[in-house]
């Protein structure tokens, strides 16, 4: 006689078929949610999509709709006597100034950049959470990657500033300063062994192949014969 078995199904315990189907569905609610709200083009290629660049846009047409009223009220104010008015206007251009300005458009910069980040990384994990809880600052992976370009940075500045010595000694003559081992020369000191000239010179060459790996040729301020470029 057959017996059917009890189902032992509790709570969200679904079977694999289920789980699935549930899966998929909040899959393709994520999916409308992200074409609803950012730029078709991140969910077709997110990797090289461009950024909408909307706040930079807004802040610049701003700033020069604020130029042109200003350069309006002086013109104004050229044609009439009034020295408290003309002076106001002066202080409030001086107030704001090019740094003012400069800082809003970094500003708006950095807000649209992190908008299109926030975009690539909520298509790329299929969350559309991530639009607004990304954060630059908070990106693991991208500060690790800005932390190894400022080290770059320094190296490079670093070889730049050390260029014309790197290449001194790479075309200096070590084998005429090779002695025998334990040698005494004039000043009283050991001379250098066929050894030493060899490590030096290997030194001097790997040296010489970093500045050109950081530093190519066209970005350092020497020619190869060690003498200052033009």
């Amino acid at each position: 006689m057959y017996t059917p078995k009890k189902s032992t199904r509790r709570g969200n315990d679904f079977p694999d078929d289920e789980a699935a189907i549930l899966q998929a569905a909040a899959t393709s609610n994520n999916k409308i949610n992200l074409s609803q709200n950012i730029p078709e083009e991140y969910i077709y290629d997110p990797l090289n999509a461009e950024p909408t660049l909307d706040n930079l846009r807004s802040t610049l047409i701003n700033q020069s709709e604020k130029e042109a009223l200003r350069y309006n009220n002086e013109l104004i104010l050229e044609g009439k006597d009034n020295t408290s008015s003309r002076t106001a206007n002066a202080k409030a251009k001086a107030v704001e100034g090019p740094d003012g300005a400069i800082k809003d458009i970094l500003k708006a910069a950095e807000k649209d950049v992190n908008i299109h980040l926030a975009r690539i990384k909520a298509v790329l994990a299929k969350d559309p959470n991530l639009l607004e809880s990304y954060s630059r600052e908070t990106d693991a992976a991208l500060q690790e990657r800005v932390q190894r370009l400022e080290k770059m940075q320094e190296t490079r500045e670093e070889l730049q500033s050390q260029s014309m010595q790197i290449l001194h000694s790479l075309n200096q003559n070590m084998d005429t300063m090779t002695m025998p081992a334990n040698t005494p020369n004039k000043n009283g000191t050991s001379g250098l062994t066929q050894s030493d000239v060899q490590q030096a010179r290997l030194a001097a060459w790997e040296k010489a192949l970093e500045l050109y790996m950081y530093c190519p040729p066209e970005n350092t301020n020497t020619s190869s014969d060690g003498t200052a470029g033009t």
